[in-house]
């Protein structure tokens, strides 16, 4: 069994453990919120139940990953958002900094490590190829948010007493404006499109509003397409509905841009 103990502004979750030896240690863990006490408080009596219970002991920042995926990330987030987040500790983070003891790495160390990321070249995952040949800062700031979240969860266990990724400064990002449709576009677009359910969904597009993505081109002359290239391009159409997405046209012929 846990118990919560309040103490000043945390809450600390305190439970008893078997250690490697047999003998029995007291752990606490501590939380901001009462509600993130509750939480750990559950998985630690479940896991006491099932005999699953995994104490947190991690010394270097790779054995803290691995234990922040198994314990955290395997239940917290969707499927999608942890295979790209192991991508990014497998590809960036072990092999570079990995061996280093936790209570090694400081903020200087972490703003070096982000320095030094921008000159790493861009791996290649599930045969897609990178948009760029080194790191982007975007890239930088995605591995910086997945540390700083596993040491927050480091602190809670106790394993450290501070977050370096805190105070540590990023790589400046260039946000580029992305282009919309303006009206003459659209009444373009509408003109050369004669399916009228293809022709509601680019109006619904246009209204919704949607950032850009990537290439595919769709001819809608009405010359060539035919009715199964109608009905994909309606199908890709209500895809960019869904996920708020634009689309390009280019010489007569609408490119959506995924």
């Amino acid at each position: 069994m846990a118990s919560i103990i309040k103490r000043k502004n945390k809450y600390a979750v305190v439970y008893w453990y078997e250690d490697d030896k047999g003998e029995k240690r007291q752990r606490w863990e501590s939380f901001n919120t009462n509600a993130e006490a509750k939480k750990r408080k559950t998985e630690i009596e479940y896991q006491q139940e099932t005999g699953e219970l995994v104490i947190p002991e991690a010394k270097t920042i790779s054995e803290l990953l691995d234990e922040y995926m198994s314990i955290y990330g395997i239940n917290t987030w969707a499927m999608s958002t942890y295979e790209a987040r192991r991508s990014l500790i497998s590809n960036y983070i072990k092999p570079i900094i990995g061996d280093m003891l936790i209570e090694d790495v400081t903020p200087r160390v972490i703003e070096k490590y982000y320095q030094s990321l921008l000159k790493v070249k861009s791996v290649c995952v599930n045969n897609r190829k990178p948009n760029n040949e080194y790191l982007s800062p975007h890239v930088v700031r995605e591995v910086h948010k997945l540390l700083r979240c596993a040491f927050n969860q480091a602190v809670k266990w106790e394993m450290t007493k501070r977050n370096p990724c805190l105070n540590a400064t990023l790589p400046k990002e260039d946000h580029k404006p992305r282009n919309i449709w303006d009206a003459d576009t659209l009444f373009k677009a509408i003109d050369l499109c004669d399916d009228d359910m293809l022709k509601l969904a680019i109006k619904s597009v246009a209204i919704i509003g949607c950032p850009k993505i990537n290439c595919t081109v769709s001819d809608f002359s009405g010359s060539s397409s035919s009715n199964n290239e109608c009905c994909v391009c309606f199908s890709i159409c209500l895809t960019i509905i869904a996920k708020r997405r634009h689309a390009v046209l280019k010489n007569g012929v609408l490119v959506i841009v995924v």
